[in-house]
């Protein structure tokens, strides 16, 4: 009996030892993992927002493509995740939010197209909603650098989709901007860059109908004076490292204003390049395929060909086009051809939100789920908000 109760005491300090171990060398015990009160709170939802453009035409196709957007998402999140996963690693990163969280879609379209009710329609609409990030589709520059001041002020993430234009250069670290195409800056500096890499600083620009769609990245060729298009001005860019790259027009042809003449498209490039044997450059803007394969043809004609004569197509055809309108050899074809839908971006634009909402949750979810309703028209004291966090 003795020996048992000896035992039975030994046993206990034992474990007694092993308990103060670990409470010395083991880190306090962490609390349950879900935020059970905040995610009740907000009904296990998380919202974005979706500022619609004031223009009718242009609300219904971005309504239509959040639409399919948010359709696609709710038929992927009510797959089994782990069926998904199984199929796809990165199905549960890219869908699937933790905690069970789901996002829901607040859309506000403005009263009109003016400032101040695109103003009241972010504010009072969306921020007054508890958003945590803003879908905007600005049309212009005036509203994008808006939605730049409002993103700002209210401390919340926006992602201005971008369908043309210029994206604004800014320090906000709450505006994302994301461009659908690439911008005509852009486009006119590896266009000069190609040029200058290849030794032409001048050329002839030869413009046929459908060139206005290139009027903008043709101003910037121009150094800002298309309208003229009398030859003579010039171009330049930073090429990097310091260098400038410039471009000077030599001589235009211009053939918008009737249909194409192969007897004006004869003498202006025998008037240029019969006699100068030297390597030359030239653009050719338009979306006229009769129009630019006459110009071709007559170059062709001429017996303008490599190495004295060197085609650009500053504004492609389809593919198809191309190949029905007689390539010259060397040719390049330079600039967008095609375009993916608006829907693709949404797609994009919400799948970005919801990783950022899935990584912030995961570290600090009585941060990442703040649903302080935030209105600009009555900040008398700062709410704090999820966007500083999410914005990172």
């Amino acid at each position: 009996m003795s020996s048992t109760s000896s035992w039975s005491r030994s046993l206990l300090l034992q474990l007694f030892l092993l308990f103060l171990l670990l409470q010395l060398f083991l880190p306090p015990g962490l609390p349950h993992p879900q935020p059970c009160l905040l995610l009740q709170r907000i009904g296990h939802k998380v919202r974005v927002g979706a500022l619609l453009p004031a223009q009718r035409g242009v609300r219904v196709r971005v309504q239509a493509a959040l639409n399919r957007a948010v359709e696609e998402r709710d038929n992927r999140e009510n797959r089994d995740p782990e069926r998904e996963k199984d199929r796809d690693p990165e199905m549960r990163t890219n869908f699937f939010l933790p905690y069970n969280l789901s996002l829901e879609l607040v859309s506000r379209q403005p009263a009109a197209a003016d400032p101040d009710s695109v103003l009241r329609c972010g504010c009072a609409g969306l921020g007054a909603s508890g958003v945590s990030a803003v879908l905007a589709f600005p049309q212009n520059r005036e509203e994008l650098l808006q939605l730049d001041l409002m993103s700002s002020f209210m401390e919340i993430p926006f992602i201005s989709v971008l369908e043309q234009g210029e994206p604004v250069q800014t320090q906000n670290r709450f505006h994302l901007q994301m461009a659908m195409a690439v911008p005509e800056s852009a486009l006119s500096a590896l266009l000069l860059t190609v040029l200058h890499r290849s030794g032409w600083r001048e050329g002839t620009v030869v413009l046929c109908r459908g060139w206005e769609e290139a009027g903008g990245l043709l101003s910037i060729l121009d150094g800002g004076s298309s309208a003229s298009w009398d030859g003579g001005s010039s171009a330049s860019w930073d090429g990097g490292g310091g260098s400038e790259v410039s471009w000077q027009v030599r001589a235009l042809l211009n053939l918008t204003q009737l249909a194409h003449d192969d007897t004006q498209i004869h003498d202006f490039l025998s008037k240029h390049f019969k006699h100068n044997r030297s390597s030359a450059a030239v653009l050719l803007f338009g979306s006229d395929p009769q129009c630019m394969a006459a110009v071709l043809r007559g170059a062709q004609d001429l017996g303008l060909t490599l190495p004295i004569m060197h085609w650009v197509l500053g504004q492609p055809l389809s593919p198809e086009a191309l190949q029905n309108i007689g390539l010259p050899l060397g040719l390049l074809a330079y600039g967008p051809v095609e375009q993916n839908p608006l829907e693709f971006y949404v797609r994009d634009a919400l799948q970005l939100v919801r990783r950022a909402i899935a990584a912030a949750v995961l570290l600090r979810p009585d941060q990442a789920l703040i649903q302080n309703h935030v209105n600009c028209f009555d900040h008398k004291e700062a709410l704090q908000t999820s966007g500083p966090y999410l914005s990172r």
